[in-house]
């Protein structure tokens, strides 16, 4: 039984301590998931011109949510400059309020 025992910790002697492996292990889960794609300047552009007609409209992200068909998550996301807006919820934005989106750019821009 010891030689079985010497010869499995001798052949895996280069890994560290179960305790240690995990710590290890989580810190690369972790270090995965943080590849996080930045918000433009244009799409903060375009965030910031979303919520200002947000508070024209009076329209809650709850609101602007059942009025493209997406989540209050998705929204949320957006309206905080977390993630950028699809070019086609933009659109449905638009349509909802009655602009181009050239004039929805161009408000934030003024």
């Amino acid at each position: 039984m010891r030689a079985i025992a010497r010869t499995v910790k001798l052949k895996h002697a280069h890994f560290n301590s179960p305790a240690r492996m995990s710590a290890q292990l989580r810190a690369i889960m972790m270090d995965v998931g943080s590849k996080k794609i930045e918000v433009s300047p244009f799409g903060r552009q375009v965030s910031k011109a979303i919520r200002s007609e947000m508070g024209i409209h009076r329209m809650s992200g709850r609101e602007l949510a059942k009025t493209i068909g997406r989540g209050e998550t998705y929204v949320r996301e957006r309206v905080s400059d977390e993630k950028e807006w699809a070019l086609s919820d933009i659109a449905k934005i638009c349509d909802a309020w009655g602009l181009s989106p050239e004039e929805l750019i161009s408000k934030a821009s003024q």
